[in-house]
């Protein structure tokens, strides 16, 4: 996992040449660093064929607001420069796993 900020969003996401799961999380939510550990393993998971990065919305605000995070956790999977794919509330390895295959796969 790589956090990202507001200056290195455009070259670790949008031009990223692999999907990416982006993270969005504060340090004050609970329900975020219980999902810690799920993003965690799934950053493992898709090494080398997809990216996971992560966002402190209260460090980056302008980020959550380009994003319309009206809470947390929530997550965006980008493909190709572009969102296509938007999660909100927390979510188990397994389900972050899955939404990840399927943009990977392009079904998304």
């Amino acid at each position: 996992m790589n956090p990202v900020t507001s200056d290195s969003f455009d070259d670790q996401v949008r031009r990223s040449a692999l999907p990416v799961l982006v993270d969005f999380w504060a340090p004050w939510c609970t329900r975020c660093a219980g999902m810690e550990p799920a993003v965690r393993e799934v950053a493992t998971t898709f090494a080398g064929r997809g990216s996971v990065v992560t966002v402190d919305v209260e460090a980056h605000p302008e980020l959550a607001a380009e994003h319309l995070v009206l809470s947390l956790p929530a997550v965006a999977f980008y493909r190709d420069g572009a969102v296509v794919r938007t999660l909100a509330g927390p979510r188990s390895a397994e389900e972050l796993a899955a939404a990840f295959e399927e943009v990977l796969d392009g079904q998304h």
